[in-house]
């Protein structure tokens, strides 16, 4: 998962202030901040989003976003990867 030093690179990378950042996030200046000193973290929503406007290449994730899908659609709802149909009951 994404830390602290992951946002403060993207920010710095992407030559922006904590409080665009938040702003981005819809979230406190101070909630940001406490993101980059690795207290909490961003949603996968917020994170997304401040990925896209920090110029990042979202393709990358929605194609492997894609392949999962696909997958799941083809094993079924009730089948994750690894997964057998028939579950044992424990009693």
């Amino acid at each position: 998962m994404i830390n602290g030093n992951d946002l403060r690179a993207l920010r710095l990378h992407a030559n922006r202030t904590t409080s665009q950042m938040a702003e981005i996030a819809q979230v406190t200046r101070q909630t940001y901040e406490n993101w980059e000193k690795d207290v909490g973290q961003p949603k996968i929503n917020q994170f997304i989003s401040l990925c896209v406007h920090c110029g990042l290449d979202a393709s990358g994730l929605v194609r492997s976003l894609k392949s999962i899908t696909s997958q799941f659609l083809k094993n079924g709802p009730n089948k994750r990867k690894g997964e057998s149909y028939a579950r044992s009951s424990k009693q």
